[in-house]
């Protein structure tokens, strides 16, 4: 049961992560600007880009690594069976792709969200997504930025 918990501690923080929806007024600033951010993890490692105008997040790609053994499980079938619940999740939202693709001895989680297209009510329904303020504004690059530093994460160049 402890691995249970765990891997569900584990895919909580990476889901929460993985969507940090931190909405708020943005900046009428049009310049283009993509940032990167990487945290490296018992093992694992979540990457996050953003493509923004001004302050504003167009785009977030982002890509989990994750071990089975960070996920308490020991093979795909396992990893299948807990990541699953998961998936439906991100089934038939517009403008949100999610996969997962399942190796020897670890998962690669991949998502991608146009919130061009995407509806900020629906993103802020998923698993741990972090919400404030109004969400018809958008999502703030610089409070995003500022939430994904504090759990962990740092700013790289690529």
């Amino acid at each position: 049961m402890r691995g249970r918990e765990q891997m569900k501690k584990w895919l909580m923080f990476c889901l929460t992560l993985l969507i940090v929806i931190t909405l708020t007024a943005c900046s009428p600033d049009d310049k283009g600007e993509t940032v990167t951010l990487l945290l490296e993890k018992g093992g694992s490692t979540s990457k996050i880009v953003y493509s923004a105008e001004g302050d504003k997040v167009i785009e977030q790609t982002s890509e989990n690594v994750l071990t089975y053994d960070t996920l308490g499980v020991s093979n795909q079938e396992e990893a299948e069976a807990v990541l699953g619940k998961f998936v439906i999740d991100y089934e038939g939202i517009e403008g949100v792709s999610h996969n997962i693709e399942y190796h020897d001895d670890q998962v690669i989680e991949s998502t991608k969200v146009n919130f061009e297209k995407a509806d900020p009510d629906q993103i802020a329904e998923l698993t741990g997504a972090i919400t404030e303020g109004n969400t018809g504004n958008g999502v703030s690059l610089e409070k995003s930025i500022e939430v994904l530093e504090s759990q962990g994460y740092e700013v790289v160049t690529e």
